[in-house]
């Protein structure tokens, strides 16, 4: 359910920001019911990770239909959208029952209705230990070439290496990772031992993770760098002081 008052733009923002979410918990079908607004029904086929991935139920009171897409796929799916009404039949389906069928084909729809509303039950933890540090970027217009890619890893490597000197500069640095996120919402992660943010060897784990696109388009690039666990701070034996 897509609550925004900004027209396609929103609809889009919303759509692409819940999409990555749930395609990263292997959630990637989404069902549209009924007849939507044009440019919502091509955001919908051109953004889903594949065509397999767009189902669509003419009439949104179908609810046996509903229910059929969810029993035989309701691990992968990701969202249900919907016009209440429609346009122009003024067909509204039923919401209280697809609630209930998102309910028992998978908790993390509640949970994502609590925290896009700022609900957030679990405790807060200030001084938990960093593991790592990345930086990361979303590209307007997916990158096809290594070439393409070179300006934005360096710049990324600038941003981890500063956080690195002013916020852990007693950190040590176990190994390095570079993460693609690719036009079809899959990703994939390289990562080599390194002691340092060495442009070249950044490059060349670069270069496998690219190994894995298979002609596909690079979305999103990520560096980062994983950390040594911090050592214990000496304390004096009683008989030392």
């Amino acid at each position: 359910l897509f609550l925004t008052n900004c027209g396609m733009s929103a609809i889009y923002a919303s759509f692409r920001a819940v999409a990555d979410l749930q395609a990263s918990r292997g959630r990637t079908i989404w069902i549209q019911l009924g007849w939507f607004y044009l440019d919502t029904i091509a955001i919908l086929k051109k953004f889903t990770a594949s065509p397999a991935d767009y189902v669509y139920i003419r009439n949104p009171l179908d609810f046996d239909a509903i229910a059929r897409i969810f029993a035989a796929h309701g691990a992968r799916i990701a969202g249900v959208g919907a016009e209440v009404p429609t346009n122009p039949l003024l067909q509204s389906p039923d919401i209280p029952a697809i609630s209930d069928l998102a309910r028992r084909h998978g908790k993390w729809g509640l949970e994502l209705w609590d925290l896009c509303r700022g609900i957030d039950e679990r405790p807060v933890q200030p001084h938990r230990i960093r593991k790592s540090v990345s930086s990361e970027t979303t590209f307007a217009e997916n990158r096809h070439s290594l070439d393409e890619l070179l300006p934005t890893l360096h710049g990324l490597i600038e941003e981890v290496a500063a956080e690195l000197s002013t916020k852990h500069p007693d950190r040590s640095i176990r190994s390095l990772v570079v993460k693609l996120k690719f036009a079809d919402f899959q990703r994939t992660t390289a990562e080599c031992a390194g002691h340092t943010l060495d442009p070249g060897i950044f490059q060349q784990i670069l270069i496998e993770a690219l190994s894995r696109a298979n002609h596909r388009p690079v979305r999103l690039l990520g560096v980062g760098a994983r950390l040594e666990d911090p050592k214990p701070s000496e304390q004096l034996a009683l008989f030392d002081l």
